[in-house]
């Protein structure tokens, strides 16, 4: 509504009071505007304060002015004046004094679905370097909270353009929660035509999240023109699969996380990075801290504990005793020698010892599980185990230690053994040479006697050899030579039609022929 000409009755001279809800300034204005449009109150001989819309910043005011109302244009702005608030509503904040731009944003994960489920992304914040050496530092906070749980993520990242799209970063964070880390932080990046940085998070916990996640998050661009590149998602239902394309995500370093009592500081290796007391990092591992374990808080009564006096004894004379800084000699003794370097006692023979190298006389010496080795020879009684090979004579041996059965024969050594044809049980290898052999069978009866079986113990099968005997002599050169053979085989293996054949060959101008073959047909 425009601001209209009052009337008698709607203006008290005491009190001003305009019934017109709305107050048009500025009503002359078309096309674009170049003028900085507000109220001035003049203030006598104090500065005026003004409440503008600042043209130039495209932004409300309140000012001190040196303006009384006249100008028409740009208005001279001496300060900024203070303003005293209860209460208020904004998601983004600058300042005048800085570059710092600080955010506020609240995110419910419901674009797919209700709420946030696992896997899926939230986009908080994006950077677009306009060149190259622009820096961006980063400062957030993430909190998470459903039902009874909550969880606070603090992270941190510095963000530099190098030669475009070159882009560099660094970026870390500590996890806080009470049992569940709903979220984690991460820094998407494209490095090809147009790079960029996207602030985001991942939802990890393996339950939907009835909640939401508030986000605090400043950024201090290094020039003023680079706010302009910045830009912050306001979207609460926002959440995707993937936050962009053509984006890479790089997972944050993560320093410490505090699981309601526990503190685990992630980052802590020992040897570069981790935790410091005093300024000197701690290397000792969590193996070796734990064995301070249980030790009371007055460490010293503990150590003044230990006892401090010391017993030394000897394979002979009287035990010593000796206390904490008193020196501890050892001396040698004949042949001994002892030397002190570098915290090292050295205990060595000298050169009247007689050492055992070489050949040794040992007389009427007791050797208590020795070990003998290389050659000679032992005279007298030896008594005990004697392991690995010995040559030579014992001069006075009369016995085996242990009978040996030969051909059934008990054996000792003492006496000559007689051994009778029946006793050669096993004859699978008897060889008799140069003499006539024969088998000569007495037991009577109509029984076929004697035998001479050969006899193959395998699974038999069609074809196989099973026996052959071989008459062989040598030839005019000397060279054995097999000159006949008989030779048996399995025609059939079936069992119960079993059938069987005997070859009979002999050698026909140096070569093997099977004149006789008898079958089964």
């Amino acid at each position: 509504m425009a601001f209209t000409r009052p009337k008698a009755a709607q203006i008290d001279f005491d009190v001003t009071n305009i019934t017109d809800p709305l107050i048009r300034l500025n009503s002359g204005q078309s096309g674009t505007n170049n003028k900085d449009i507000g109220l001035v109150i003049e203030r006598g001989s104090d500065t005026n304060v003004a409440l503008i819309w600042d043209e130039s910043t495209d932004s409300f005011a309140v000012i001190n002015t040196s303006e009384d109302g006249s100008t028409s244009g740009d208005v001279t702005i001496s300060s900024y004046a203070d303003l005293t608030l209860k209460k208020i509503t904004q998601s983004e904040q600058q300042y005048t004094t800085s570059n710092m731009m600080k955010f506020n944003q609240r995110y419910t994960g419901a674009s797919a679905g209700s709420y946030f489920t696992q896997n899926e992304y939230q986009k908080i914040l994006t950077i677009v370097p306009d060149g190259d050496s622009q820096n961006y530092q980063i400062s957030g906070r993430m909190m998470a909270q459903s039902a009874g749980s909550i969880q606070i993520v603090t992270f941190n990242a510095a963000l530099r353009s190098n030669t475009l799209p070159d882009l560099d970063w660094s970026i870390t964070y500590t996890d806080q929660h009470n049992g569940i880390a709903f979220v984690k932080p991460q820094l998407w990046t494209k490095e090809t035509t147009t790079a960029g940085f996207i602030v985001a998070f991942q939802y990890i916990h393996n339950s939907n999240l009835y909640g939401s996640v508030t986000v605090d998050i400043d950024v201090i661009p290094r020039a003023d023109s680079q706010k302009a590149n910045v830009t912050m998602n306001t979207t609460i239902n926002s959440e995707t699969t993937s936050v962009e394309s053509g984006y890479t995500a790089n997972d944050m370093t993560k320093i410490m996380e505090i699981n309601g009592d526990d503190i685990d500081i992630s980052a802590h290796d020992g040897s570069a990075d981790g935790l410091k007391l005093g300024g000197t990092l701690v290397t000792a591992t969590a193996a070796e801290l734990n064995y301070v374990d249980g030790v009371t808080s007055n460490i010293q009564t503990q150590i003044d504990n230990i006892s401090s006096s010391f017993t030394l004894s000897a394979d002979s004379g009287s035990n010593d005793t000796f206390t904490t800084g008193e020196t501890l000699t050892i001396a040698g003794g004949t042949g001994i020698d002892t030397t002190v370097s570098d915290n090292n006692i050295s205990i060595a023979i000298d050169s009247t010892v007689t050492t055992l190298t070489g050949s040794q006389t040992l007389t009427n010496k007791t050797l208590t599980s020795p070990t003998i080795t290389g050659t000679g020879a032992i005279a007298g009684t030896f008594t005990g185990n004697i392991t690995g090979d010995v040559t030579g004579n014992a001069d006075t041996a009369t016995a085996l230690a242990t009978a040996r059965n030969i051909a059934g024969q008990s054996f000792d050594g003492t006496a000559n053994i007689t051994i009778a044809s029946t006793d050669l049980s096993d004859t699978s290898n008897l060889v008799r040479n140069n003499q006539n052999n024969t088998i000569t069978s007495t037991t009577a009866g109509s029984s076929a006697a004697p035998e001479f079986e050969l006899f193959r113990d395998i699974t038999g099968a069609d074809s196989n050899y099973i026996g052959q005997i071989k008459f062989s002599a040598d030839n005019d050169a000397n060279s054995k030579t097999v000159f006949a053979k008989i030779t048996g085989k399995i025609g059939d293996a079936s069992d119960g039609t079993e059938d069987g054949i005997i070859e009979i060959a002999h050698i026909k101008a140096g070569s093997q022929n099977i004149n006789v073959r008898m079958t089964s047909t």
